[in-house]
C-alpha cells in the first residue's frame, strides 16, 4: 500500500463543488488536510497543515492566486499542481514564476490524479536538492572571496 498523501485543496471554481474534489475525497491513500474556497489563507494553512501537496483547482490563476503561491514558495514551499481551464501561456508561465510544480489544464481523470501529484511532488524535491546545492555553492564561493 503507498503511503498516505497529505493534500491541501483549494478549490477556486465556481460553486465550490469541483470534480477534483470528489475524485480526492473518493481515492484511498489521500488525505485531504484542508479546502479552502480562496487562496487568501494559503499560506497559514500551509504552514499549519504541512501538506505534502497543495492542489488547486480554478478556472483561471488569479493575482491572488499567485501572490499567494509566491508568498508559499519563499516561506513554507510545497509542491503545487494548479488545475485549470485557461491554457494561455503567460497565466502557465506566470503560475511556474509562482512556484507551480505542475500545471494540468481541462482537468484530469481519476486514474491520472495520483500520478500528476507524485509527479510534482518528485519534480519539487529535485528543484529544492538543486537550489540547496546552488546555495552551497554561493556560499562556498562567497568564502573564497578575499578582499
Amino acid at each position: 500500500m503507498p503511503p498516505t498523501i497529505k493534500v491541501l485543496l483549494v478549490d477556486a471554481t465556481p460553486g465550490g463543488g469541483s470534480a477534483l474534489r470528489d475524485a480526492l475525497h473518493a481515492m484511498e491513500g489521500i488525505e485531504v488536510a484542508c479546502t479552502l474556497d480562496t487562496p487568501l489563507e494559503l499560506l497559514a494553512r500551509v504552514e499549519e497543515h504541512r501538506p505534502d501537496v497543495v492542489l488547486i483547482d480554478t478556472d483561471s490563476p488569479s493575482r491572488d492566486v499567485l501572490e499567494q503561491l509566491a508568498a508559499v514558495s519563499s516561506s513554507a514551499p510545497r509542491p503545487v499542481v494548479i488545475f485549470s481551464d485557461d491554457s494561455e501561456n503567460d497565466s502557465i508561465r506566470a503560475a511556474i514564476q509562482a512556484g507551480v510544480s505542475a500545471y494540468v489544464v481541462e482537468g484530469v481523470t481519476p486514474s491520472r490524479l495520483e500520478p500528476v501529484m507524485r509527479v510534482a511532488i518528485e519534480r519539487f524535491e529535485a528543484d529544492q536538492a538543486l537550489l540547496a546545492e546552488l546555495s552551497d555553492a554561493k556560499s562556498q564561493l562567497a568564502d573564497r572571496k578575499v578582499i
